[in-house]
C-alpha cells in the first residue's frame, strides 16, 4: 500500500483524506506550519513544518512517497509552493480524484489536482498545476483553468472560460459562457459573472461588480 503525506491539517485536510482510494493508499503524516488543536486523521504521524518533515523521511528512510497540498481558499500561491517544497524532499504530487467525480475523456490536468465529490470537468477542458474542484463544481466545456485556482463548493463555470493563476471562484457562483478572468482575482460566493475580471481585484453580487 503505497503511503501520501498530507501538509495542512484544517478542513481541506478532512475532504482529501475522505477523497483518497483506502483500498491503495494510506495517510501516513500530516503536516502543517503549527502545533494543532487536534489531529484531523486519527492514528496519523502529527509533523510541524519543513525541517521536521525532512527529519521523518530521513529517519525513516522514506521512499515513493506520495503528497498532497492540502491548502484551500484563495492560497493557491502558498498550495503551489508548498508542493514544490514536498517535490524538494522526495515526494511525489499525487492526484486526488473522488470515486464520485467525473473527469472526461481527454481533459488535460497537471499534478496536484484535487477533483471532490461529485465534481464534474467536461470535455476539451485544461487544468494546471494544484487545482481544487471542490464538492459538486463543475467546468464545462473548453474551460481554462491556470495553477492553483480554487473552484468553490457547487460553483458552475460554463463553457469556454477562462481562469487565471491563483484565482478562487467563491461557492455556488456561476460563470457565464466565455468569460474570461484575470490572476489573484476573488469571485464570492453565489456570484454570477457575466462581464471578464481583470488581474488583482475581488467581486461580487448578482451581476458581479468590483468591491
Amino acid at each position: 500500500m503505497k503511503e501520501i503525506v498530507i501538509w495542512g491539517g484544517t478542513g481541506q485536510c478532512r475532504v482529501v483524506n475522505e477523497a483518497i482510494d483506502k483500498t491503495k493508499y494510506r495517510v501516513s503524516a500530516v503536516v502543517d506550519n503549527r502545533k494543532l488543536d487536534s489531529i484531523p486523521i486519527k492514528n496519523t504521524q502529527f509533523l510541524i513544518g519543513e525541517r521536521n518533515l525532512k527529519d521523518w523521511i530521513c529517519q525513516n528512510n522514506k521512499k515513493g512517497i506520495y503528497c498532497v497540498s492540502a491548502i484551500g481558499g484563495f492560497k493557491g500561491f502558498d498550495r503551489i509552493s508548498i508542493q514544490n517544497k514536498m517535490r524538494s524532499l522526495g515526494l511525489e504530487p499525487k492526484n486526488i480524484i473522488h470515486k464520485t467525480a467525473y473527469i472526461a475523456d481527454g481533459v488535460e490536468f497537471g499534478v496536484g489536482l484535487q477533483a471532490l465529490a461529485m465534481s464534474v470537468v467536461c470535455s476539451g477542458s485544461k487544468l494546471g498545476e494544484g487545482v481544487i474542484i471542490n464538492t459538486s463544481a463543475s467546468i464545462d466545456h473548453d474551460c481554462v483553468i491556470e495553477n492553483g485556482v480554487h473552484i468553490g463548493p457547487g460553483a458552475n463555470l460554463t463553457g469556454e472560460v477562462y481562469v487565471g493563476q491563483y484565482s478562487f471562484i467563491g461557492a455556488g457562483s456561476v460563470v457565464l459562457p466565455g468569460i474570461e478572468i484575470g490572476n489573484n482575482v476573488i469571485v464570492g460566493a453565489g456570484s454570477v459573472v457575466t462581464k471578464s475580471i481583470n488581474s488583482n481585484c475581488k467581486v461580487a453580487g448578482n451581476p458581479a461588480r468590483r468591491i
